[in-house]
């Protein structure tokens, strides 16, 4: 269980509960739990970016 804390440059709350538990295949000893998020929010960070390409220019893109 990770327990995810406000923004601290903004001090912003989340909305959603300040808990939820992950699953993955690494193990704790080969990275850390804030590692193992830091690595999830920025592919999630990626795959917003992504969609949002494909939103404004796949139309345009031949499938």
């Amino acid at each position: 269980m990770v327990i995810d804390r406000p923004d601290a440059a903004t001090g912003q709350l989340n909305l959603l509960p300040s808990w939820f538990f992950m699953s993955t295949n690494w193990s704790g000893e080969s990275r850390s739990a804030d590692r193992q998020i830091a690595h999830y929010r920025k592919r999630g960070t990626f795959e917003d970016r992504l969609g949002e390409f494909k939103e404004s220019i796949g139309i345009h893109l031949s499938s």
